[in-house]
C-alpha cells in the first residue's frame, strides 16, 4: 500500500541555549553531532510503503546531550531498514530499542562521557498503518477529523503523579519537577534493558496530520494552540515552522524540534494480476426495486403493443369503408317459391272438443243426492 506524506521539519536551539542538543530522523535524514547553532528547516514528500520519523531530545549538559541524540538518530538508519519486517511484532520492535540503547552507550563511551542520554519518540508508518514508540517526554500528536489527540504518555515524575491522582494535568504542566524523566536511551546496562512504550497498529486515514515534538514545544504550547496551528493551510507555509514559531513566541527556554507529517494518500497498490470479483448479494430492498422496474417495463411494452394493434385495426376498417367497390355493390338474391305440402294424415291426432250440453245436472257439493 502506498503512503504518500508531506513532511515539514523545524529545529532550533531556542532563545536561551547555546547549542541545539535535539536531533531527528526523517526517512534517513539526521543532524550531525556538531553543536548546531543555526535553524534547520525543510519540507519533503515521500511515497515509501514504510517510513520512520523520530525526534531525539539529548540531555546531560555540555556535549553529552548532542552526542546521545545524534547516536540514537544515526542508529535509527538500521532500524528503518528492517521496519517492514518487524512492524507487526512488538517484541521485534523492543529488540530494536535495545540496540538503540547500546548504540547510545557506545557513542558516549567513545568520548568518555557519562551521564548523558536522550529521549526518543517515533512514528512508524507501514502498509497503511501506524504505530508510536516512546521513551522520555517527547511527544506524538494526531489531528484526525479536526480533533487533536496525544498518542504518547510522558515517562516523567509528574506524569506518574498524575496517574496516581496526586496531580492534575494542569498542575503537572507547571510543576517544578516536570522535566525529570524516568526512562531514556543511555541507561547503563547494569540497570537492565530499557523498553519503550509501543502502541498497537492503527489504520491510517488520508488527511491525518501527526506532530512529533520535543518538550521545548509541547512544554509551552497547550493543546488548543497546537490544534489551531495544525489546522492551518500547509500551502501557505510550513506547519512545523508555524508550530515552532508559536513556541518561540510563548518564550520556550529549551531547544525545540517539530516534525509535522500529513498523510495525503494511503491507497492500495495496483496489482498486475487479474482477480475475480465475487458479486455481492442483493439486499431485499434492491430486489424489490429491480422487480418493480421489470414489471413497469413489461406493462409499458404491453400497453404499447395494444395501442399499435388498435391503431392498425382502425386503419384497416377505414380503408374498407372508403372502398367504392365494396360500398356500391348489391348482390341480387333469386326468388324461391316454396310449394305447399299436404299432410298424409286426414284425421287429427287428438280428438276435437265438442260443445258442452246445456242440460247437464249440477251436483251440489254439500249434498249426497242427485236431483231427480
Amino acid at each position: 500500500m502506498h503512503i504518500i506524506t508531506n513532511t515539514s521539519v523545524y529545529t532550533d536551539k531556542g532563545r536561551i541555549r547555546e547549542y541545539n542538543e535535539d536531533n531527528f530522523f526523517v526517512n534517513g535524514k539526521i543532524l550531525p553531532p556538531a553543536g548546531l547553532k543555526e535553524t534547520i528547516f525543510f519540507q519533503e514528500q515521500s511515497n515509501a510503503a514504510c517510513q520512520l520519523l523520530a525526534v531525539c531530545d539529548g540531555m546531560g549538559g555540555e556535549a553529552k546531550g548532542e552526542i546521545a541524540s545524534a547516536a540514537a538518530a544515526d542508529a535509527l538508519t538500521l532500524f528503518a531498514e528492517c521496519l517492514e519486517e518487524c512492524f507487526d511484532s512488538t517484541a521485534a520492535l523492543q529488540e530494536q530499542v535495545h540496540e538503540l540503547n547500546r548504540s547510545v552507550l557506545n557513542s558516549l563511551a567513545e568520548v568518555e562521557e557519562k551521564g548523558g542520554g536522550t529521549t526518543l519518540t517515533a512514528l512508524l508508518l507501514c502498509n497503511g498503518k501506524y504505530r508510536t514508540l516512546n521513551i522520555g517526554d517527547s511527544r506524538v500528536y494526531r489531528l484526525h477529523d479536526g480533533n487533536l489527540c496525544q498518542l504518547t504518555k510522558d515517562d516523567s515524575e509528574v506524569q506518574r503523579m498524575v496517574d496516581m491522582g496526586v496531580l492534575t494535568p494542569e498542575q503537572a504542566a507547571s510543576h517544578p519537577r516536570k522535566n525529570v524523566i524516568t526512562r531514556y536511551l543511555g541507561i547503563p546496562a547494569e540497570y537492565g534493558e530499557i523498553d519503550a512504550t509501543i502502541s498497537e497498529p492503527e489504520l491510517l486515514c488520508t488527511g491525518d496530520r501527526f506532530l512529533l515534538c520535543s518538550d521545548g514545544v509541547c512544554g509551552v504550547i497547550g493543546p488548543e494552540k497546537l490544534s489551531e496551528q495544525l489546522k492551518k493551510d500547509p500551502t501557505k507555509g510550513s506547519l512545523a515552522e508555524k508550530v515552532a514559531l508559536q513556541a518561540l513566541e510563548d518564550k520556550t527556554r529549551d531547544n525545540l524540534t517539530a516534525i509535522v507529517v500529513e498523510i495525503t494518500s494511503c491507497d492500495e497498490t495496483v496489482q498486475k494480476e487479474e482477480h475475480w470479483t465475487v458479486p455481492q448479494a442483493e439486499t431485499p430492498g434492491e430486489k424489490r426495486v429491480l422487480l418493480t422496474m421489470i414489471l413497469t417495463i413489461v406493462v409499458m411494452l404491453a400497453m404499447l403493443l395494444l395501442v399499435l394493434q388498435l391503431f392498425s385495426h382502425r386503419q384497416i376498417t377505414e380503408e374498407i369503408c372508403e372502398s367504392p367497390s365494396v360500398a356500391s355493390t348489391i348482390i341480387p338474391m333469386p326468388s324461391v317459391t316454396i310449394p305447399e305440402t299436404v299432410s298424409p294424415y286426414k284425421k287429427p291426432l287428438f280428438p276435437q272438443k265438442t260443445a258442452k250440453p246445456t242440460n247437464v245436472p249440477i251436483i251440489d257439493s254439500e249434498s249426497d243426492q242427485f236431483p231427480l
